[in-house]
């Protein structure tokens, strides 16, 4: 059996997508684990776990937005792209992380609407730098 350009380009993919994601759990958790220890430290707990909620809605505004951002960066330089705007990215993430506290619903509705909004927020990101 020969190899399509097709199949190559599913395997190239399939190595980006656990690069990214295997990279971004790790950091993830290793971020939240730190605060996690922090957050038990009498009246700064709150300001710690605030912190976590937002490095978990970064972490999740990257994966919505990694739908998009695949097709026209490679992983390195959608590294970059994510660090420039972060605050698109976090503001995304925030959004998702809300409706999912929506039971059933969220559950079910907010992954479809997240990747939705993310691929039209970056599309207008896109031309605005056009």
């Amino acid at each position: 059996m020969f190899l399509s350009t097709e199949s190559i380009s599913i395997f190239s993919s399939i190595w980006r997508s656990i690069l990214m994601n295997g990279r971004n759990f790790i950091i993830e958790i290793a971020i939240c684990t730190v605060l996690f220890l922090l957050s038990f430290i009498p009246l700064l707990g709150i300001i710690f776990s605030a912190l976590s909620f937002l490095v978990s809605s970064y972490f999740a505004g990257v994966s919505n937005f990694d739908f998009s951002v695949e097709r026209y960066y490679k992983y390195s330089t959608s590294l970059r792209w994510y660090a420039a705007h972060r605050l698109h990215v976090m503001g995304q993430g925030i959004v998702y992380m809300l409706f999912f506290w929506i039971p059933i619903i969220g559950w079910v509705l907010i992954p479809i609407w997240s990747t939705i909004a993310s691929t039209i927020h970056y599309c207008k990101i896109a031309e605005g730098n056009k």
